[in-house]
């Protein structure tokens, strides 16, 4: 072999290394984000099946609130309930939802007091000291996400499956 035939079997090599790294590189960083909601098999009951993973623990209740509009968004819920964790993923069904558009937010209510436990850092910033989550799993930064990055729109007769996933401090 020349050692132009060798250099280009080396660049091919390199190309496609490359190409295998910036590939497993995008589908880790679109699964770190979460999975965004999806049907399932329709049937003529509406329902909204969320599934909730990551906890830290089984320790406590998971607390569910759903909201129908960017003005309530976590102040005013549309519908709420607590449920017990007896599993790594909790899977509540909730039937008869009316066609619409919906955001949701969870967190783990460890100490079952009903509210996400918070310490002030520097005695101002609120940081959660129980785990969260919200519909579309958007990123964790500084706030709370806005509606627009959670909402969701269920269809009548759709089983709508929303995964959600806890986030830790």
């Amino acid at each position: 072999m020349t050692n132009e035939n060798l250099n280009m079997k080396k660049i091919n090599f390199y190309s496609f290394y490359l190409l295998l790294l910036s590939t497993l590189f995008f589908v880790k960083c679109a699964k770190e984000y979460g999975d965004p909601p999806y049907v399932m098999d329709e049937q003529n009951i509406t329902t909204l099946q969320i599934e909730v993973s990551k906890f830290n623990n089984e320790e406590g209740q998971l607390v569910i609130a759903i909201f129908n509009s960017s003005d309530q968004f976590l102040n005013t819920t549309f519908r709420d309930t607590t449920v017990d964790i007896n599993e790594e993923v909790t899977i509540v069904n909730l039937k008869d939802i009316p066609m619409g558009e919906y955001a949701i937010s969870v967190f783990h209510d460890e100490d079952k007091n009903g509210e996400l436990t918070e310490n002030l850092l520097f005695g101002v910033i609120p940081i959660p000291q129980e785990g969260y989550g919200f519909s579309n799993n958007p990123p964790v930064s500084s706030s709370a996400p806005s509606y627009q990055e959670c909402k969701f729109e269920i269809f009548e007769g759709q089983i709508l499956v929303v995964p959600i996933e806890l986030n830790y401090f």
